[in-house]
């Protein structure tokens, strides 16, 4: 209940101009936040089988939380959208000063009309899945991408599954900039 309560307190900010608060600073945590994500939804669905790969190897410019609620929002929809005898692959890594994180889960892909609108609020697939939550989650995920400078897409094939991908800079632009 208190995770509804949140996504739509950040939905109503979102929303109204002033975008989902990101408190970005110099962290060398990031490693242990994403491990402790993926930890977190191992124990609170032992069916399923994650597999990570997370290797930052410097300080990143983030907001820990937010990191790791975008990591919770993208790991549970692909639970919840993927196939339960395939694994979800988490990959966290640095290439050219930006941080990249994906998450791939195999499945059903997700058709091509459908991909436009994935990151509007309210969006949830009927047909597949369970038809569960209020559609914020790939909402919410983009803003907190956003808030951090950076993009968040998605692919889907029947090939290679469903992966998302959120990129953003490691250190502060202006930083960057000198």
């Amino acid at each position: 209940m208190g995770a509804l309560i949140a996504d739509v307190l950040d939905f109503s900010r979102g929303h109204l101009g002033s975008g989902i608060s990101v408190q970005r600073e110099p962290t060398s945590e990031l490693g242990a936040v994403i491990n402790s994500v993926i930890d977190e939804v191992r124990v609170s669905h032992p069916h399923v089988s994650l597999i990570r790969n997370v290797s930052i190897g410097c300080e990143t410019y983030c907001d820990l939380g937010r990191v790791g609620q975008l990591l919770s929002n993208l790991l549970v929809n692909a639970i919840t959208h993927g196939c339960s005898k395939s694994p979800i692959q988490v990959t966290v890594t640095t290439e050219c000063n930006e941080l990249v994180l994906s998450v791939t889960n195999q499945g059903e892909p997700i058709e091509p009309e459908l991909l436009p609108s994935l990151f509007r609020p309210f969006t949830r697939s009927e047909t597949r899945g369970r038809g569960e939550g209020l559609g914020l989650g790939l909402y919410i995920a983009e803003q907190i991408v956003a808030g951090h400078e950076g993009t968040l897409s998605v692919s889907s094939t029947a090939e290679a599954g469903t992966t998302f991908v959120a990129r953003w800079p490691i250190a502060q632009l202006a930083v960057l900039a000198e």
